[in-house]
């Protein structure tokens, strides 16, 4: 209601100039049109007509100005295309809603049941809410992959926390096959293969010092699962080096999206620290003044919770969270360093575990939940209305 309302209420931002109007308003000659356009075309913004596009149409690697194509994975736009994307843009763009939707409905229910696993019933209601009304939640609807990568992710260490191994293999496998972030999965999976905890095998006693280094469960065959995490990212890669000559075109064309090279983490840092200098004193262009400060609120808050996962779950939740957060900080944008950071942290559910844990000891969920959906109605209009926040 809030992307409709403010897609007609508020100017197009510098993101409508370019936008295919195929694309982000493809009910021409439907019967009911307006009713579609005015529901559903609010939510087609940036990435969500790249991910379109390629449902319909696919990478045309042949096409020069489609090459940024090459950098969104294809497990999403593959399944929109199953679900009906091949028929027109306007069939297209429903399924890639539906989809969404009920990946999301599916992953807050695993959420809640590995929640409830780790730390009670009632920090897994608090999660499931908290996560459902986070500020930039809008991308859980959107044609986005965070819904997916959601699901798969969630999926994966539940599988592992109940020693489903091949389950676990294939979530993260296919998570890999949805963002590039999904192969990082293989290294939580392998800590709770080897160190738990873990529903298929009682867990020995922790070693004190050095020793407990030493793997608490012995390997067996079925750690062989595990290899299939990388399998997505590994089998995208090889269709770009057949197509493009280029396996690595996914990272190589990042600089058409203002992401130029790879930096160390504190560059990543002291970049956004100055632009959030910059965006207080009210220097630079206004556009994007707004997605600046929201991020530089995000960093801190995400390296306070990931501080909190370490010391609040197992050690597997705080490895994921720690090398997600440095993967999301290590490729700099220009003129916005930390740029798509709320949205990259976003299915990082282990952060909202124990955001919701903290949340419930203090007996602050309810209000955390209704200024976080505060939030959330300001940043979709200002998604809807074509502002920058990606």
């Amino acid at each position: 209601m809030v992307a409709a309302f403010a897609a007609v209420a508020f100017p197009a931002g510098i993101g409508a100039r370019t936008a295919e109007r195929g694309i982000v308003h493809p009910f021409g000659g439907w019967p009911l049109r307006g009713l579609f356009d005015s529901v559903l075309s609010p939510l087609v913004r940036w990435d969500g007509f790249w991910y379109l596009r390629i449902a319909e149409h696919g990478y045309q690697t042949h096409v020069e100005a489609l090459r940024g194509g090459r950098v969104f994975f294809p497990l999403y736009p593959l399944l929109v295309r199953g679900a009906g994307g091949f028929a027109d843009n306007g069939v297209a763009l429903i399924a890639a809603v539906v989809i969404s939707l009920a990946a999301l409905a599916v992953g807050l229910t695993l959420l809640h049941r590995l929640t409830a696993m780790e730390l009670g019933g009632r920090a897994a209601d608090a999660t499931v809410l908290l996560l459902a009304f986070a500020p930039v939640a809008f991308f859980f609807s959107a044609p986005y992959t965070e819904s997916l990568f959601l699901v798969l992710s969630v999926g994966a260490f539940l599988a592992a926390r109940r020693g489903r191994w091949a389950l676990a293999g294939l979530a993260a496998g296919a998570a890999s096959g949805t963002r590039s972030t999904g192969a990082l999965l293989l290294l939580p999976l392998l800590i709770l293969y080897l160190y738990g905890p873990r529903a298929d095998r009682e867990s020995p006693p922790a070693r004190p010092g050095w020793r407990a280094l030493i793997p608490r469960h012995a390997v067996r065959p079925d750690i062989l699962w595990l290899v299939l995490a990388p399998v997505g990212i590994v089998a995208f890669s090889l269709y770009l080096r057949e197509s493009t000559g280029d396996a690595l075109a996914w990272a190589h064309f990042q600089p058409l999206f203002g992401r130029r090279a790879i930096e160390w983490p504190t560059e990543t840092v002291r970049q956004a620290a100055v632009a959030g200098f910059h965006a207080l004193k009210g220097d630079g262009s206004h556009l994007y003044r707004g997605p600046i400060l929201v991020e530089s609120v995000y960093l801190p808050a995400a390296l306070v919770a990931t501080v909190g996962v370490f010391r609040r779950l197992p050690f597997a939740y705080g490895a994921y969270s720690l090398t997600a957060l440095l993967l999301a900080i290590s490729s700099p944008a220009y003129p916005e360093p930390l740029r798509s950071l709320p949205r990259l942290l976003l299915p990082v559910f282990p952060l909202t575990m124990w955001l919701a844990s903290w949340t419930e000891r203090r007996g602050i969920t309810r209000g955390a939940i209704v200024a976080s959906g505060a939030a959330l109605a300001v940043l979709t209009a200002a998604f809807a209305s074509w502002q920058p926040y990606v």
